[in-house]
């Protein structure tokens, strides 16, 4: 049974919320799911996004396929990132150093386009 991680649609018409989900690659969209391992709902500003990443690590180790929208979402709260960086052996707390100071860069240089459209 080959596993995937994807995109589940809940919510109301016009109001579509989203669980990221562990399921069998050849079920329905909404179909019923293996595990649940986060949240997210593009419609907050900003939006909400809530990843169990021991779940995530879990599934992978497992040989769970991820698809591309769920390996955009991962990417956005540096899953790829901390996995590469305890690869290499580093801590808990070096790895939140790095992690943190990367996203001041990337906040500090959205600040910096947004002001250069603004001129």
């Amino acid at each position: 049974m080959p596993v995937k991680l994807r995109l589940t649609r809940m919510g109301s018409k016009k109001k579509p919320f989203y669980r990221i989900v562990a399921i069998d690659s050849h079920a329905k969209r909404d179909g019923k799911y293996i595990d649940c391992v986060g949240t997210y709902n593009p419609v907050t500003k900003p939006m909400s996004l809530h990843i169990d990443e021991t779940k995530v690590e879990n599934w992978l180790e497992k040989g769970a396929q991820v698809s591309p929208t769920v390996k955009n979402l991962l990417s956005k709260v540096s899953f790829w990132e901390k996995s590469q960086l305890k690869d290499k052996g580093l801590d808990e707390d070096q790895i939140k150093e790095t992690v943190s100071g990367k996203e001041k860069k990337l906040e500090t240089s959205k600040k910096k386009k947004k002001s250069d459209t603004k001129e």
